[in-house]
C-alpha cells in the first residue's frame, strides 16, 4: 500500500474556501501565514498513489494538487518557506493523527468538485449571464448522469463563493432535470460551447466532470461525513449518487 501520507496542495484563492466543504475531514491541516489551510494530509487505502494537477487550462496555473508516490515533495510544519520566509505550521493541533483509509477515488473525486468549481466561478458565473450558464451546466451535466442533488452541490458553491443569493439558480437545475425525466430535449455542452466561445474552457469541464473511477466511493461515504462547513455552504453528496457510480457512471 501507498506508503506515506498524500498532500491535497490547494494553490488558489478559491480551492481554500471551497476545501472544508468538499475534502474529507482531518486534523491534519498546515499552511503559512500569508497561505493558510493550505495543505490537507490522508493516508489512502490504495497501494499507490500518483500524483494529480488540475490546471486551469485559461491561467495555465495548478488550481488543487494531490501530491503522492514518485518523489513529490512537500515542505512540512517547523520549516521555513523558501520564498516567503513564512514559519510553516500546524492550523489546529501540532502534530495531529493523519486519517488512514481514506479512498483514493473520493479523495480524487473532493479535488475534481473542487477543480469544477473553481472553473465556473472564474470563467463563466458573470453577472448578467449566470442563470443561462446554470441552466446549461445543468444540461451538461444531466448528459453527464450526474444526479441532481451532486449538480445543486456545485451551483450552491459557485453561489456561495460569489455571493450570489438568486435562489432561482437551484431551481433551474432541478426544472432541467425534470425535463431530461420526461424525455425532453436538454441543452447541454455544445451550446454551453456556443454561449461561452470557449472550447478550450468546456473541453476541460468535461474532462473533469465526465467518467469516474468510483471503485470505493461507498465505503468512502461511511469513512467521509459531511462536515458542519458542507452543511453551511448547503452541499449534500447524497447516498444514492454514490450508489449509482458505483455502477460506472
Amino acid at each position: 500500500r501507498h506508503k506515506g501520507p498524500v498532500d491535497v496542495d490547494l494553490d488558489c484563492e478559491e480551492a481554500l474556501a471551497l476545501a472544508p466543504a468538499f475534502l474529507p475531514t482531518t486534523a491534519a491541516v498546515f499552511g503559512r501565514a500569508s497561505k493558510p489551510r493550505s495543505h490537507y494530509l490522508y493516508c489512502v487505502d490504495a497501494p499507490s498513489f500518483e500524483k494529480q494537477a488540475f490546471v486551469d487550462p485559461i491561467t495555465r496555473d495548478t488550481i488543487i494538487e494531490l501530491r503522492g508516490d514518485n518523489g513529490h515533495q512537500t515542505v512540512m510544519p517547523g520549516s521555513l518557506h523558501q520564498d516567503t520566509g513564512e514559519l510553516i505550521e500546524w492550523s489546529e493541533i501540532p502534530f495531529p493523527d493523519v486519517p488512514s483509509g481514506v479512498s483514493a477515488a473520493a479523495l480524487s473525486h473532493a479535488a475534481r468538485y473542487i477543480a469544477i468549481v473553481t472553473l465556473i466561478v472564474r470563467h463563466m458565473w458573470h453577472d448578467g449571464s449566470r442563470n443561462e450558464v446554470c441552466k446549461l451546466l445543468a444540461g451538461v451535466f444531466y448528459n453527464l448522469e450526474w444526479e441532481v442533488e451532486d449538480v445543486k452541490a456545485i451551483v450552491q458553491a459557485a453561489m456561495n463563493y460569489t455571493g450570489d443569493d438568486d435562489k432561482t439558480r437551484i431551481r433551474t437545475v432541478g426544472i432541467t432535470f425534470e425535463r431530461g425525466a420526461a424525455g425532453k430535449k436538454v441543452a447541454g455542452a455544445p451550446k454551453l460551447r456556443q454561449f461561452l466561445r470557449n472550447d478550450v474552457l468546456v473541453d476541460k469541464l468535461l474532462e473533469w466532470a465526465g467518467s469516474r473511477s468510483a471503485t470505493s466511493l461507498l465505503r468512502a461515504y461511511m469513512l467521509w461525513p459531511i462536515s458542519a462547513s458542507s452543511r453551511f455552504l448547503g452541499l449534500n453528496i447524497s447516498f444514492r449518487s454514490l450508489s449509482r457510480r458505483l455502477s460506472g457512471v
